[in-house]
This record gives structure tokens, C-alpha cells and sequence, in this order.
């Protein structure tokens, strides 16, 4: 019995984080704010709304490109060809929106002087180890706005953040917004982060990959948003985008015109595992039969779909796999693919697909079996989408 005080002590001390811990991770968000210049990506926002009894209300997607440059996050409809400095709510009337997602809420927790943080404990998230941290802004340190029709305020806000316990990258950012101006007609403002690893030009980086927004209203009404982030690109040799012509990097692209409705018939080319592959990996598929529009070859036999594991998580019976396509490659030439998974198959039925979340580009999977092999010749069916 007098062991028990010192293992339980021992127990204690071993939870505790390295003094320097919380530094390193605060310089590795440092970092990553500093390559977030010339990138953008395509942001999936999917809104519904609730009266008070829960009843639905209403539901839409809007989808918006986005950039962070000096400092501001910059957005524009899909295919538009410009960014401007219009406000993200200029885009999406009628509805509940939110700016801040790209880049701006972890420069107010980690960028500057003011936020106050507190060790809150290890965690499993996604199957990884964790360190908890709390964290709090406080007004005079946030830029953090809420705007509700005409009305606006500026807030504190506190929360947590997860970060890896081994490479301590921030996979995970809570955020609630404190003293909500009674004015606005909101009783609760939640936000959930999540990040994801990306290769971008031989760089890893950790970009955000999934949003929730909950607004509560003082009626007892709500407003939930869901944000997925695909397509990266980035802008390599500008210091800024240009706001009167589209960004170089789409100049890049050859013409290439895929209408909506085409079917793809691909085969993946990458061998994947559960047990060797991790989310960020780069994947291939190829295209197995031409397509034909307008009686022309829009898309030949051969040509290429290059994208990323999306996510990869063990599940009970096997393991689920999100696949995100970006780019299609027809001879040297680049084309950004929004396409919807239509169809798979796999020898034995092993993958099947889940259900389409509207996610362009994306395709969930879900696999029987202990995942230590993959199916490389899964086939899959993508149909072009009007973005």
C-alpha cells in the first residue's frame, strides 16, 4: 500500500508536458503561417438551418474559393477567374457564413502576444496520441468579428487545440466565441477545425480539411455550417494574386473543356495500406477508355488523375479511405478535376462506396478486411460535375 502515492505521483509527472512543449508548438504554427502565402483552395460549405421545435428550415451549398494574402483571406466564386475584397458574406446571403477558417483565427492564437494557454491533458483523437491545450484570446487581443445581418461585434473568444504528441502539429482547433453581444440575437458561437497533411511542391504542410460552425440563437434556433477544404494550389513566384486577371497558375492550364455529365471509367494506380499509407500520400489513377464529347476525344485512354489520401481511419470491420482527386493530366496538360464518384468496384465487393456528401473530387470509401492491402486495381467511376 505505501507504493500506491508514489506510482500514482509517478503517473501524474509522466502526464505532464515538456517545459519547452507548448513553444515548439506555437513556432511550428509560426511556421506555418508563413507558407500559407499564394495558396487557395476550394471551400464546400454546406448550410442547414433549425426553428426553434428543431424543425429544418432550409439547406444549401455554396462553393467559394479562397486565398490568404497579406494577411487577409480573399474569396471568389468557383471558376471565377478573380479574387476581390469583398467580404465572404457577400457571397452567401440568406445564410449563415464564416470567414476566419483559412488562416486568420490560428494567427490570433499563436501569431501574436495576449492569448494565455493551459495544459489540459493527453488524448486519442483519430487513433493518434494528443496533447490538450486550453487557450484564451481575450477581446483586446482578437480580431475575431460575428456579423448578423448589419449587426457586427468584435469578441473574445477561448477553446482548445490537439495537437500530435509526437511531431506536435495542430491537428484539431476548438473555438468559442466569449461575451456574444446580446445585440446579435446569439446565445452560442462553436467552431471545430480540423487539419490534414498536404504535399505541395515537395512541401508538407497542415491545412484545415473539415469546419463546423454552430450558431445558437437566443430563440433556441440554429445555424450549422460544414466546410470541406480541397484543391489546394499554390502560387509559386508572386508575392501577391492579381485581382483584375485570373492567377497565373490557372493561365497555365491548357483549354480543356469537360462538360458536365462525362463519365470517367479509372483504375488506381497507387497500392495502398492501412498499415503503411497515411493521410497526405499522394495517389494516381488512370483513365481506362477515351471519352468521346461532340463526336471529338475530350479525355484519352491513359490520361491521368493525381490527388491525395484524404483521410485513412480504422473502422470495425475493415477501415474507411477518402480519396480526393484535384487535377486531371492529359498529355503535359493540367485541368482541375471536379468530378463525383459514381460507381466501384473491386474484386470480391471488398470497397464499397459511401454516400456522396457533395464533395467534388472526393470519394469515400469504406473496405472489409484487416486493410494491410489495398485493392489496386479498384475501379472507379467518376462523372464530370457542373462546379
Amino acid at each position: 500500500m505505501r507504493c500506491l502515492p508514489a506510482l500514482f505521483l509517478a503517473s501524474i509527472l509522466a502526464a505532464q508536458p515538456t517545459p519547452d512543449q507548448l513553444a515548439r508548438i506555437r513556432r511550428l504554427m509560426q511556421e506555418r503561417l508563413k507558407h500559407l502565402a499564394n495558396l487557395t483552395c476550394l471551400e464546400t460549405i454546406h448550410r442547414s438551418a433549425s426553428g426553434r421545435p428543431g424543425r429544418s428550415v432550409g439547406s444549401d451549398t455554396l462553393r467559394l474559393e479562397v486565398a490568404f494574402v497579406n494577411g487577409k483571406e480573399l474569396f471568389s466564386r468557383l471558376n471565377a477567374g478573380r479574387f476581390d475584397e469583398r467580404g465572404v458574406g457577400q457571397f452567401g446571403k440568406g445564410g449563415a457564413i464564416e470567414s476566419g477558417l483559412f488562416a486568420t483565427l490560428i494567427r490570433y492564437i499563436f501569431g501574436v502576444q495576449g492569448p494565455v494557454f493551459r495544459y489540459s491533458g493527453d488524448e486519442i483523437l483519430h487513433g493518434r496520441p494528443t496533447v490538450r491545450y486550453h487557450y484564451s484570446v481575450p477581446l483586446q487581443a482578437s480580431g475575431y468579428q460575428i456579423a448578423v445581418g448589419p449587426k457586427r461585434a468584435t469578441v473574445g473568444f477561448s477553446g482548445s487545440f490537439w495537437a500530435d504528441a509526437e511531431t506536435l502539429q495542430v491537428l484539431r482547433l476548438h473555438v468559442r466565441a466569449d461575451h456574444i453581444p446580446i445585440g446579435l440575437g446569439l446565445a452560442e458561437s462553436v467552431q471545430t477545425i480540423d487539419y490534414g497533411r498536404v504535399l505541395i511542391n515537395e512541401a508538407e504542410l497542415f491545412l484545415p480539411e473539415r469546419a463546423e460552425l454552430i450558431l445558437t440563437q437566443l430563440n433556441g434556433g440554429q445555424r450549422h455550417n460544414r466546410t470541406d477544404f480541397s484543391h489546394w494550389l499554390q502560387y509559386v513566384g508572386e508575392s501577391t494574386l492579381k485581382f483584375d486577371d485570373a492567377p497565373s497558375a490557372e493561365k497555365a492550364e491548357s483549354a480543356i473543356e469537360l462538360p458536365a455529365g462525362l463519365s470517367l471509367d479509372t483504375r488506381l494506380e497507387t497500392a495502398i495500406g492501412a498499415g503503411r499509407s497515411r493521410s497526405g500520400d499522394r495517389i494516381t489513377a488512370v483513365v481506362e477508355k477515351e471519352v468521346r464529347s461532340g463526336g471529338r476525344v475530350v479525355i484519352p485512354a491513359g490520361a491521368g488523375l493525381w490527388g491525395r489520401i484524404r483521410s485513412i481511419e480504422k473502422a470495425e470491420d475493415g477501415f474507411e479511405l477518402a480519396l480526393e482527386f484535384s487535377e486531371l493530366r492529359i498529355a503535359g496538360r493540367k485541368k482541375r478535376f471536379f468530378g463525383r464518384l459514381s460507381d466501384v468496384k473491386s474484386p470480391g465487393g471488398a470497397v464499397r462506396k459511401r454516400k456522396d456528401e457533395g464533395l467534388l473530387g472526393i470519394g469515400v470509401l469504406q473496405v472489409r478486411g484487416d486493410g494491410t492491402d489495398f485493392p489496386r486495381d479498384l475501379r472507379m467511376t467518376w462523372k464530370m460535375s457542373d462546379p
